[in-house]
C-alpha cells in the first residue's frame, strides 16, 4: 500500500513539473496582431498628387494669342457683350421699348410714373424723366426692381437708360436671371455704334451653361477707327478661367501705329503689344509664358473685325 502511494505521488509531481516547463516556454510570447508590430513598421510613402495640366500649362501662347487679343478688343469696342447692355433691362412690357413721351409745345412729360406689383409679389417702379428742352432733349427711363418676376425672368436692382445724341446706361446692383443665363451689372456704360464706347467704374458678368464672362473695374474709352485706352480685369472660358488684367498705359492707335497694351495673367504670363513698329499696318507682340519669351510682328488686320461693334439691338 505504501509503495502504491509513493508511485502516485511521484506521478503527480512529474505532471506538475511538465506543466510548469510548458508555461515557462510560452512566457513573453506576443500575439500575431500585436499593435507594437504595427508601430515599428515603416509606412508606405504617400504618392505625390498628379499635376493638373491646366494649372501648369501656359494660358497664353503663340498659338492662341490672336483669339485672346480679339476678345480683349471686343470688350473695349463693346462687341463681346454690348447688346446685353443696350437691351437692358429687357423687360417684357413694350411700353418701354421706346422713350418717354413729352408734350412738344410745353416739353412736359406725358408719360407718368408706373408702380407695378409683380407676379411673385415683388415690385417694379418705372420713372420717366426729361430735361424739358425743345431740342436735344434728354429722355430717361429709371427702373427700380425689387425681386420682380416677369414670366420666367427674375429682376433685381436698378437701371437708368438715357438718350442724348448717344445711349448712356447706369446700373446699380442689377441682376437679370432667365433660367438660362444670369446677367449682373453695376456702373456706367455708353456710346454710339458709329463713334465710340466708354465705361466708368463698370462691372459686368454673364453666367450661362454655354459660357461665362466676368469684367471688373472697367474704366475704358474706345474711339472707332482711332484709339482705345483704359484698364479692366477679365475672367472667362477663353482665359482658361484665370483672371487677366488689361492695362493700356498710352492710347493704343491701330490706325496710326502707336501706343502699348499689356495683358497680365495671375500665373505670371504676360503679353505686350507695341504699336510703334515703324509700319502703321503692323504691331509688335511679345509673349512671356512659362519662362519663354517670343516676339512676333503681326498685321493689325487680324483684329479689325473685333474693333467694330454694330449693335443688333437697334440702339
Amino acid at each position: 500500500m505504501e509503495g502504491a502511494l509513493t508511485l502516485k505521488y511521484l506521478s503527480l509531481v512529474f505532471v506538475m513539473f511538465v506543466a510548469a516547463c510548458s508555461g515557462s516556454d510560452n512566457e513573453g510570447a506576443q500575439p500575431l496582431n500585436d499593435p507594437t508590430d504595427q508601430q515599428t513598421a515603416t509606412p508606405d510613402p504617400t504618392p505625390d498628387p498628379t499635376p493638373d495640366p491646366e494649372q501648369s500649362a501656359a494660358v497664353i501662347t503663340p498659338d492662341n494669342y490672336v483669339d485672346i487679343v480679339a476678345n480683349v478688343f471686343g470688350i473695349f469696342s463693346g462687341k463681346l457683350y454690348g447688346d446685353k447692355i443696350l437691351t437692358a433691362p429687357d423687360y417684357s412690357d413694350p411700353t418701354y421699348d421706346g422713350w418717354p413721351e413729352v408734350n412738344p409745345e410745353t416739353t412736359e412729360l406725358i408719360t407718368q410714373r408706373a408702380d407695378t406689383v409683380c407676379s411673385n409679389g415683388g415690385t417694379l417702379v418705372v420713372i420717366p424723366e426729361t430735361q424739358g428742352y425743345h431740342t436735344d432733349n434728354l429722355l430717361t427711363w429709371h427702373f427700380d426692381f425689387d425681386n420682380c418676376q416677369d414670366g420666367i425672368v427674375m429682376f433685381d436692382g436698378q437701371v437708368s437708360t438715357a438718350i442724348y445724341e448717344a445711349i448712356y446706361i447706369t446700373f446699380t446692383d442689377f441682376e437679370r436671371d432667365d433660367q438660362t443665363e444670369v446677367i449682373r451689372a453695376s456702373g456706367d456704360f455708353g456710346g454710339r455704334s458709329d463713334r465710340f464706347w466708354t465705361t466708368t467704374n463698370f462691372d459686368f458678368s454673364r453666367e450661362g451653361s454655354d459660357a461665362s464672362l466676368v469684367i471688373e473695374d472697367s474704366d475704358t474709352d474706345f474711339w472707332r477707327d482711332s484709339a482705345l485706352t483704359g484698364d479692366f480685369s477679365v475672367q472667362a472660358d477663353w482665359t482658361g478661367g484665370e483672371r487677366m488684367t488689361v492695362h493700356v498705359p498710352t492710347d493704343l492707335t491701330p490706325a496710326n501705329g502707336a501706343g502699348e497694351m499689356e495683358l497680365s495673367f495671375e500665373s505670371g504670363n504676360v503679353l505686350t503689344m507695341n504699336g510703334a513698329t515703324g509700319d502703321v499696318d503692323t504691331v509688335e507682340v511679345t509673349i512671356t509664358a512659362d519662362g519663354t519669351t517670343s516676339t512676333i510682328i503681326q498685321s493689325w488686320s487680324l483684329w479689325s473685325d473685333s474693333l467694330i461693334f454694330d449693335s443688333v439691338s437697334g440702339r
